[in-house]
């Protein structure tokens, strides 16, 4: 029950926000840093209570070293509380890791028909804000869809032969965000019936979600579901190549990611993409954070507590923003013993999805890693960070059933 509830309600973002002291930034309310209750947050709580007992018997005496860890990045963070807060977050998503891989449910019933729901609502919903150039409103308000238009500053468009139109947020902060949800999702879902033949009948589902996706216009998730197209037919030519294929995205995927630093302090005024610059700011920023604190990092969620003293004189808002890398994300915050523990655990999930021959759930998680290496939402934004856990729940089970 809780977990069809989880998944139903997890691309909405109703919420509850705090805005004490520590949550602004040059006078600016950072949502990062707000202290924010969620109701998908209160299920998934509830889902931890009703499976109090069977935690128990799950958490391995090995885990408590990662509760060290956690002690220790908190300890040295520039603001513990800011870290602590974070660190309760990650601790109720490893226990969703937990339920979801081991707990004895009909995932078909549990996962499957609320994920197809949420993923047709949010959908629709993004289409209708496409073609109204708005959002909706009303009772789409409460799942957490913003008030904004086309002509609201700063809000994020699409320009189609000259005109422009609103890049659909539906029920997300962010168009990218979105698109990482549906591309996952639907591989997700995809991974419940492998074969194509029997989705006869979701096929309309299938195409609106799709033009949804392609609606957000979002690059990075563009370049993600690209690869993860082709890779689907080298698993239908050569099993061989498919295996080496995802393991050779993986490790490019980190060793990109880490290269990116020290090409990080390249003539930025030799670059005049003002997008590209905001990036290779941030990129800098965290290269800076890395060498002085390499082993566990500045703190969890403390990277954006960084930006304002590294650079005093650049008071702007659109700087206040995670690097948009996880890998150099978790290595800023997390330090060495962070990224080495997110690496093991996604190589863990790939080796699993490998022996389980589940070719959608292998594409669900290097989804998340090829869309992570160009934006930090899977890491910074409560809906793809719950989606995250539930895929890393659902490819750690012995059989989607």
């Amino acid at each position: 029950m809780f977990i069809f509830l989880l998944v139903l309600f997890l691309p909405t973002q109703l919420a509850k926000h705090f805005w004490p002291e520590l949550a602004f930034l040059w006078g600016i309310r950072v949502d990062y840093l707000s202290p924010t209750i969620y109701f998908s947050e209160v299920l998934l709580l509830s889902l931890i209570i009703a499976n109090i007992k069977n935690l128990k018997k799950w958490l391995r005496p090995a885990y408590w070293w990662l509760v060290v860890f956690a002690g220790l990045n908190i300890l040295l963070a520039d603001n513990p509380l800011v870290s602590a807060i974070k660190w309760w977050k990650l601790a109720e998503l490893f226990l969703l890791v937990l339920i979801i891989s081991k707990t004895k449910v009909n995932l078909k019933k549990a996962v499957f028909l609320p994920l197809l729901i949420s993923l047709t609502v949010v959908s629709l919903l993004a289409l209708a804000q496409f073609l109204r150039g708005a959002t909706l409103g009303g009772v789409f308000y409460y799942l957490g869809e913003r008030t904004f238009s086309k002509t609201t500053v700063g809000i994020s468009l699409l320009s189609i032969f000259g005109r422009e139109f609103l890049r659909p947020y539906s029920t997300f902060s962010h168009p990218n965000s979105l698109a990482g949800y549906l591309l996952v999702g639907t591989c997700l879902l995809l991974a419940f019936k492998p074969k194509l033949l029997r989705w006869k009948r979701y096929l309309p589902i299938l195409l609106l979600i799709i033009i949804a996706f392609v609606l957000t216009a979002s690059r990075g998730a563009f370049v993600a579901g690209l690869l993860l197209f082709i890779i689907f037919f080298l698993k239908n030519w050569n099993s061989t190549c498919f295996r080496r294929s995802v393991l050779a995205i993986y490790s490019l995927t980190i060793m990109s990611s880490l290269t990116i630093l020290f090409l990080s302090n390249c003539k930025l005024q030799q670059i005049t993409n003002p997008r590209i610059n905001e990036r290779i700011s941030l990129v800098n920023i965290a290269s800076r954070v890395v060498e002085e604190h390499p082993v566990f990092g500045v703190g969890v969620n403390n990277f954006l507590l960084e930006i304002p003293k590294r650079t005093p004189s650049l008071k702007t808002g659109w700087l206040l923003q995670p690097v948009h890398n996880i890998f150099l994300l978790c290595l800023a915050e997390a330090g060495v013993v962070g990224l080495v523990l997110i690496c093991c655990w996604l190589l863990k999930a790939i080796g699993v999805g490998l022996e389980k021959n589940n070719t959608f759930l292998i594409l669900a998680v290097l989804g998340i890693i090829i869309s992570g290496t160009l934006d930090h939402y899977w890491l910074t934004l409560w809906q793809n960070m719950l989606l995250l856990a539930l895929t890393l729940g659902l490819t750690f089970r012995k059989q989607l059933s």
